[in-house]
């Protein structure tokens, strides 16, 4: 029995010596940087053909263990089918693409158990940074974020968007101007001529419903409105298609009666809401409703829409992370992003283009 010979690994330094031009050269084209490094299309061309011939697959575990980088970067979220985690998402993408990183995405699905082991998991999978958004339960619930303390003591360059764990202020952040937004679609709704403004919400203990929350009280008491305990609905299921709303709606005659304007702080749960109510009430006894996120492509829901940056919100955050992974510099950075605000009938022209 004779013995094969293996055939020979083609490698970086194999196609360079083919072509007679540098092993640097032959690596940029192969990473798509050609047109970066002003590298002739020519030259680019010559090397395709013949790693392709010669059958060039890149050892990426190799150039990681040499490089101490996997040029992957982890983003969890807590679910993906919201429309604002996917524009939110495309702002990373078109940050870290253009810097040659792959994405590794995961989701909690609301799970607080597949969160923490998501984010393990990702840091023993060595990527360069990562970009949370945390999933946060029913307030009640008393969860405390676990993965905390072992973020504390990582080298892993992490941002944390859209919302903050506790204990996070002195981390990595872009959030929204949750507070202030708030704030103003409760004075444009008194500029409507309601005087009797109530805020729907999901019962979360997070940062960006509480400085919603806080933003709602002080539109109120800035507009000289009373603020009593039935001014905040607060609700115990955290799915905008559950039966809790619409058993609040249809139990409490007075939630369907009592307010001519409501602050809604999810969209989802607006819509549901203004669905019920305009079942409920005549046109002209249906709130005024001012909701965070926008209107779906498909129809205008004849509501004041708070616009989320979600797209630089997510820009921001790639950007902030990747200056991390290139330099290395602990002193954190935080930012707030402005919201714009859709009156009932003015054209949305960013959903238009």
């Amino acid at each position: 029995m004779t013995n094969q010979k293996k055939p020979t690994k083609t490698t970086l330094q194999t196609l360079a010596g083919k072509l007679g031009i540098s092993k640097t050269t032959v690596s940029l084209v192969l990473k798509g940087d050609g047109d970066r490094y002003r590298i002739s299309r020519k030259t680019q061309q010559r090397v395709l053909e013949c790693a392709e011939k010669e059958g060039f697959v890149p050892d990426f575990l190799a150039r990681a263990l040499a490089t101490n980088k996997t040029a992957t970067i982890g983003i969890i979220f807590p679910d993906v089918h919201e429309s604002f985690m996917s524009e939110m998402l495309k702002g990373i993408e078109s940050v870290f693409y253009e810097s040659d990183y792959s994405l590794m995405i995961s989701t909690s699905g609301f799970d607080t158990e597949i969160e923490d082991r998501n984010i393990r998991q990702m840091l023993h999978k060595k990527v360069d940074g990562l970009i949370l958004v945390p999933y946060v339960p029913i307030a009640r619930n008393n969860y405390k974020h676990s993965y905390m303390k072992l973020l504390s003591k990582t080298d892993c360059p992490f941002v944390f968007a859209d919302r903050l764990p506790e204990n996070a202020g002195s981390l990595n952040w872009i959030i929204q101007d949750d507070f202030e937004a708030a704030e103003k679609a409760v004075c444009l709704l008194f500029e409507k001529g309601c005087r009797s403004i109530g805020c729907m919400s999901f019962n979360l203990s997070t940062s960006s419903i509480n400085n919603r929350l806080e933003g709602f009280k002080s539109g109120i008491e800035g507009c000289g409105l009373p603020l009593s305990s039935r001014s905040i609905i607060l609700l115990d299921r955290q799915d905008p298609h559950s039966d809790d709303i619409t058993g609040r709606l249809l139990r409490d005659n007075s939630l369907r009666t009592e307010y001519d304007g409501l602050l809604i702080t999810t969209g989802g749960l607006a819509h549901k809401t203004g669905y019920l109510l305009r079942k409920a009430l005549p046109a002209d006894k249906v709130p005024v409703i001012a909701k965070f996120g926008r209107d779906p492509d498909y129809f205008d829901t004849g509501m004041i829409q708070i616009i989320q940056p979600n797209v630089n919100m997510g820009i921001a955050a790639a950007r902030v992370l990747l200056d991390k992974i290139l330099n290395r510099d602990r002193s954190p950075i935080q930012k707030i992003l402005k919201s714009r605000i859709i009156d009932i009938g003015e054209k949305n022209e960013e959903k238009c283009n």
